[in-house]
């Protein structure tokens, strides 16, 4: 394999070139600190919104339709859907957190 930057012919398997030390092959090197540190951050934004999502339409699905001999009103019933939104965010960050530590 020839390295981009000095030209310098190297085995094919080797990961970095043995004159300047580029990397040839990206992938046995691994992701950057950077690239890792973005996946994360997007994999908590992703984990945060769906849990509040479900948690948000669980609730009111179950107190509008569902559970109607409560006499909520509409705005009750929209506070009750909101902290359920917030309980199913902080249970994907949970949920996160679990894969994480696998």
């Amino acid at each position: 394999m020839q390295c981009p930057t000095c030209n310098t012919l190297n085995s094919a398997t080797v990961v970095r070139c043995m004159t300047c030390g580029t990397t040839l092959i990206h992938e046995a090197a691994g992701h950057s600190m950077a690239y890792q540190e973005g996946a994360r951050t997007l994999d908590a934004k992703l984990h945060t919104g769906i849990g509040s999502f479900f948690g948000f339409f669980l609730v009111a699905i179950l107190l509008k339709f569902i559970f109607t001999a409560h006499w909520l009103s509409d705005r009750e019933v929209y506070l009750a859907a909101v902290a359920g939104g917030v309980a199913g965010a902080i249970a994907g960050r949970l949920v996160l957190k679990a894969r994480q530590d696998l």
